[in-house]
């Protein structure tokens, strides 16, 4: 720093920036040298041990000959014929620059217009320190010798002049600036026996106030750059990925999800390679299953692998920014099942909502409705056909491609009539929404959590939290009466007809719901979040009024085994 400064205190009457900047440097090395004499000690000894390596290594690549193939017959061992050589080369492969005999007029392309009058604002000195900050202090330097780390630590002193020169090419004033728009070009070797020319890549070091300033311009489009370059152009813009082809390879072999659970078994059973078939009596559908639903937290990953592939159905579906959307994609009946399934959807303007296949008509699909007439329609024209598409002048009709029985001639006139009350906005967005997640976007974790325990099931572990009661909840792996009768015996006596109160209460919401479900009745659909909650507040209800009224909201055995007599208490399970 010291060096630094003394070397910037040499009175100069150069006024010009580029000019300044450019001998202030050169002195800056002279006193860096200097310095380091003084502080290190003579170095003298340690330049000539690198000069004789130097030389060494020179005079092995002197003696390096070209292969025929790259420059005709002809063997090249002399320095000069090399440069040539590799001059012609890289000419060739790279082209020079020719002029344009005619020019495009952008304007005709109709490109969107964007205020970049941000962009014209001067440079500060807090911004051109923040990129100092970026700077990688230990990068190759150029032709002046500075990197990064010289920057950073002289900032104080070298600034004024730093931003003088800065300054002075914002306006557009680019004379003299030869004086530090200066570059090495070398070769670097990409295998260990190169001796053609194609074994060889051309790298540039650039000097450092050169690069400093356009890592600056660089800085100053980066926020607005996504806006700028279009999304199929990956590579451009930190955080869009740089391959698609990803989407082909993401769906794991049967056969490689059969043999790593075979391990994994293996391994939790018995702690070893291999095992006998009859080692291993262990219910893995349970193991498989969350902690919380009593199961050892253990990921299935058939089940997760779905769960991650039913992410790009998300994002193929509530995303335009990736780079990959609008492109033809694998089908994945499995993913698209379990979004069908899961996502709620909001009409907008129709135009991203599938007419044929999404869950548009009161939460209903065709299939639902009209299924005589969806078996009509072509696989093409069901993965096409929007609702905006298929209600403008009614369309869909042009989708059915052979004649109707009676059953399909019904269908398609109740369909009409579905159709007849949606109404569309024109400038309105389509909206998916995630239920079974806290804040309606997918997640990994929500959804793998939905799979494994199922809406019903997750109503029922809601509630109980909700409570505070720890219990396993109904898996239907049993008859509800069972489970019911030996759930209520791990409670006290008189807590008893409360928690049968509460399991009534379940059942009863549960009913209601699937009748909302079938009859279409949207006014009475409630998420999985909602449903618990009502639950949990109508048992709460049932309580005080007993405590307030002594009416009696338990029964007892023959509660229960009246209850489980009832139809509707299959819905449960």
């Amino acid at each position: 720093m010291e060096a630094v400064q003394e070397a910037w205190q040499c009175d100069s009457l150069i006024t010009d920036p580029f000019k300044r900047l450019d001998a202030l440097l050169r002195n800056s090395a002279l006193f860096l040298q200097a310095w380091g004499q003084r502080r290190i000690g003579d170095i003298k000894i340690k330049l000539a041990v690198a000069n004789s390596v130097i030389l060494r290594l020179e005079l092995a690549q002197d003696r390096r000959t070209l292969s025929a193939e790259e420059v005709g017959n002809e063997l090249v061992t002399e320095q000069g014929r090399k440069e040539e050589c590799f001059f012609q080369f890289y000419n060739e492969l790279l082209g020079s620059i020719q002029n344009r005999d005619s020019v495009i007029d952008l304007n005709l392309l109709n490109l969107p217009h964007l205020d970049l009058h941000a962009m014209d604002v001067i440079f500060s000195e807090d911004e051109v320190w923040g990129v100092i900050k970026e700077l990688p202090p230990d990068r190759a330097p150029g032709p002046d010798g500075f990197t990064g780390v010289f920057y950073q630590m002289a900032w104080p002193v070298i600034k004024n002049d730093v931003m003088a020169a800065i300054l002075k090419l914002f306006v557009g004033d680019g004379r003299r600036f030869g004086k530090l728009n200066k570059a090495l070009i070398t070769l670097i070797p990409k295998k260990p026996d190169a001796n053609v020319m194609g074994d060889y890549r051309p790298i540039s070091l650039v000097h450092s106030f050169a690069k400093l300033f356009s890592k600056v311009l660089a800085n100053r489009v980066r926020p607005r750059l996504a806006n700028l370059v279009s999304a199929n152009q990956s590579a451009f813009i930190r955080g869009r990925s740089l391959h698609d082809n990803f989407l082909l390879v993401r769906q794991a072999p049967v056969w490689l999800l059969e043999d790593a659970a075979k391990w994994m078994r293996t391994f939790l059973r018995a702690g070893k390679s291999t095992i006998n078939g009859g080692q291993c009596p262990v219910a893995w559908d349970r193991v498989y299953k969350p902690l919380s639903l009593g199961g050892l937290g253990i990921k299935d990953l058939r089940l997760q692998g779905l769960v991650l592939r039913t992410r790009w159905e998300w994002l193929r579906r509530t995303d335009s920014s990736r780079p990959w959307h609008g492109l033809p994609m694998m089908k994945d009946a499995e993913a698209e099942g379990v979004f069908r399934s899961l996502a709620s959807i909001k009409l907008g303007s129709g135009k991203s909502v599938l007419f044929w296949t999404d869950q548009w008509i009161n939460g209903a699909t065709v299939a639902d409705l009209a299924p005589s007439v969806l078996a009509t329609v072509g696989g093409r024209q069901r993965n096409s056909r929007t609702v905006a598409d298929g209600l403008l002048n009614d369309s869909w009709v042009l989708d059915i491609s052979r004649t109707l029985a009676v059953q399909g001639v019904v269908e398609s006139a109740g369909l009409w009539m579905a159709t007849r009350n949606v109404q569309l906005e024109v400038d309105g967005q389509d909206s998916f929404s995630w239920p079974c997640a806290a804040n309606n976007q997918y997640s990994a974790k929500d959804t793998y959590m939905a799979l494994c325990q199922g809406s019903i099931r997750e109503v029922w572990f809601r509630c109980f939290s909700l409570v505070g009661i720890q219990i396993d909840v109904p898996d239907g792996t049993e008859n509800l009466e069972v489970w019911w009768l030996k759930a209520r015996k791990k409670f006290r006596h008189k807590e008893r007809r409360l928690f049968d109160s509460l399991v009534m209460a379940v059942c009863w919401s549960l009913w209601k719901q699937r009748n909302a479900y079938v009859f279409n009745n949207v006014m009475q659909q409630l998420s999985v979040v909602d449903l618990a909650h009502r639950i949990v507040d109508e048992f709460n209800s049932w309580v005080a009024v007993r405590a307030g009224v002594g009416v009696g909201v338990g029964l007892g055995r023959k509660c229960v085994e009246w209850w489980c007599s009832q139809p509707f208490v299959s819905i449960g399970i």
